[in-house]
């Protein structure tokens, strides 16, 4: 292999996720296969996984135990092809990537979050899209206090959500998010949907806790 460069267990180059420059790489993206393999625990990473799914029946991750002990430190998540998935990603995805992103933006030392997803262009960009306007305001710094009254007191806007897209792009040309994917983002963040009490923010628990990889 030349000098550097890394393959997954399959055999799959690697690529570095992409730090979001404009928010001090808080935020990085990658594909699925750009994942080490295994994912150790680290103090300062967490990772968001969407994996793509035929199951119309759940969102709940499936079984990673290939991924190592990461704990609190993984969220996995599945999507479902057609509407199904079109709704659990407005209504579980988003609700639940937000609130776990929301504990490790609260922590005092500074954790980076690599979302994925099998293309590295879509799902995973319309969640950083999301959690870019949630914890991090207009200059690309991270929100202070990143608690519960940042998500119900957060005034998105179509101009403040296209700002936090163009941010990714700048930094992963590559990026495309579908406009299903983007129309879904704009109906989470403008919606107010994620300061329902129905959903799952501020609880992190309440339907992905099982989720964890231990």
């Amino acid at each position: 292999l030349p000098k550097g460069e890394l393959r997954n267990i399959s055999g799959v180059r690697r690529i570095p996720p992409t730090p979001i420059t404009k928010a001090l790489g808080r935020i990085q993206l990658c594909r699925l296969v750009d994942l080490p393999d295994p994912i150790t625990p680290a103090t300062d990473q967490a990772f968001i996984l969407i994996y793509p799914t035929d199951d119309l029946s759940t969102s709940i991750s499936p079984e990673l135990s290939h991924l190592g002990n990461t704990q609190q430190h993984l969220l996995s998540l599945r999507l479902p092809p057609g509407k199904k998935g079109q709704h659990d990603f407005t209504r579980q995805i988003l609700p639940t990537a937000a609130n776990f992103a929301r504990m490790w933006f609260a922590q005092p030392s500074e954790v980076n979050i690599t979302i994925a997803c099998e293309s590295g262009k879509d799902a995973s960009v319309g969640v950083a899209v999301a959690l870019l306007q949630l914890f991090v305001d207009d200059d690309g710094k991270p929100r202070a206090n990143a608690d519960d009254s940042v998500l119900r007191h957060d005034k998105a806007t179509k101009q403040s959500i296209r700002a936090r897209l163009e941010w990714v792009i700048a930094s992963r040309p590559e990026a495309n998010p579908s406009r299903t994917t983007l129309k879904r983002v704009n109906d989470f963040l403008l919606s107010g949907m994620h300061r329902s009490e129905n959903t799952c923010v501020g609880t992190y628990s309440c339907s992905h806790s099982s989720d964890k990889v231990s």
